[in-house]
């Protein structure tokens, strides 16, 4: 029965938080954190903080890993930090507090995600103050998602929430930790944020999940339990796993899938299906100037989620989030994501798009042989990934809409 329950694991992706992948997958690489003499050579030695004590709790649903390294080797390379990340950040917060003492507040940081992107391009949405969106696509390649709630003690060990931090940041640890700080300082400055909802209202108008800072206007008091079970149910929260969806329209970004804000405009659509991909031809606004590929497709109660180039994949409710299967006839999304790491790391502008991945995916390994020393031996490792099952079966990250296989 162990055995069998082994190749069961090894043979799919689950989808439940924490059995995303098996260690036997990859080689495992252990990043080591700096030394604390090194770390305090980035230290900011601040003249006011608002805390003089922390707590740390890790409730990042994969603490196994903090990212993949998309190289189109053989045997991918996960990697992981050598030392507890809540143990890391509480000693270099009470370090980075110590020489000014700081304010008698007890600071709770419940850190909810903080891996490697793995898709290194993504639909992003900027709110244009009068009702309407702007829709681009950005590069997260090289960039971790950093996802925190910062709560504040009450008394008789309860806390409140005030703030959520929604980043794409760079790796460095240590960087995050010093927004912490400031961050805690600023929206907790005069006690504004805890005693006057009027000043929340305003802060909340000026900063949004768009610039990374999220004040809170829950006004609930909750133990630190409550805190932990909280950040393991949160993806069941969001509107996409609560109500019914839509069955026919266009969600142009990942925030509007997960918050169901069906786009009301008119669209030109044609697309082909191949077997169970729909391969979108067109993609026009009611003026015919062509949009951004959309995150969703929703057409005739199916949804279809954008993978790459003009791909579409049938998406399907697991558990608490959406997942996809590669056909054999594509490359997987680790080769995937391994080719367009190479156009960004080689500053490439000019990525194909078309319906023929493996053309595309062959074109992203010759434009970057031909720009930097790209080995023979790199070339076949991509090239020879196809039939690999890594990346075969991936879920949405619910947080940001990236791919996690």
């Amino acid at each position: 029965m162990k055995n069998y329950l082994a190749l069961l694991i090894l043979a799919f992706v689950l989808v439940v938080p924490g059995l995303l992948l098996s260690q036997s997958d990859f080689q495992i690489k252990k990043y080591k954190f700096p030394s604390f003499n090194k770390m305090e050579k980035r230290m900011i030695y601040y003249q006011h903080c608002y805390f003089n004590h922390v707590i740390v709790q890790d409730n990042r649903f994969d603490t196994a890993f903090i990212g993949i390294e998309q190289n189109g080797d053989k045997i991918p390379q996960a990697f992981k930090y050598d030392k507890p990340l809540d143990a890391v950040a509480e000693k270099y917060l009470l370090e980075a507090i110590s020489n000014i003492g700081g304010e008698n507040h007890t600071l709770l940081i419940s850190i909810r995600q903080f891996r490697k992107w793995n898709n290194p391009e993504s639909i992003f949405q900027k709110n244009n103050k009068n009702g309407e969106y702007t829709y681009f696509t950005n590069t997260t390649y090289g960039k971790y998602l950093f996802v925190a709630d910062l709560y504040l003690e009450t008394g008789l060990q309860s806390y409140r929430k005030f703030l959520t931090l929604d980043i794409a940041s760079s790796p460095n640890f240590v960087s995050l930790l010093n927004i912490i700080i400031n961050a805690t300082s600023f929206f907790n400055k005069d006690d504004s944020l805890i005693k006057k909802e009027n000043e929340l209202k305003h802060l909340q108008k000026v900063f949004t999940i768009e610039n990374g800072y999220i004040p809170s206007d829950d006004f609930n008091i909750y133990h630190t339990e409550n805190i932990r079970k909280m950040s393991a149910a949160i993806w069941d929260t969001f509107p996409v796993n609560k109500y019914k969806i839509p069955l026919n329209g266009v969600y142009r970004s990942f925030t509007d899938f997960r918050d169901l804000q069906l786009s009301k405009d008119q669209y030109q659509i044609h697309y082909h299906m191949n077997k169970e991909v729909m391969i979108l031809d067109q993609f026009k606004d009611d003026k015919g100037k062509r949009q951004f590929y959309p995150y969703i497709i929703a057409d005739s109660s199916h949804l279809y989620v954008h993978v790459s180039d003009s791909i579409y994949l049938s998406l399907n409710n697991c558990y608490n989030s959406y997942c996809f299967t590669l056909p054999d006839q594509f490359p997987d999304l680790y080769h995937i994501f391994s080719a367009k790491e190479l156009y960004y790391h080689n500053n490439s502008s000019n990525i194909p798009y078309g319906n023929n991945l493996w053309a595309n995916l062959i074109a992203a390994v010759v434009v970057a042989g031909t720009e930097t020393a790209i080995t023979q031996s790199q070339h076949h490792r991509i090239l020879k990934g196809k039939n690999q099952f890594i990346g075969r079966n991936a879920s949405i990250d619910m947080y940001s809409g990236d791919f996690i296989y």
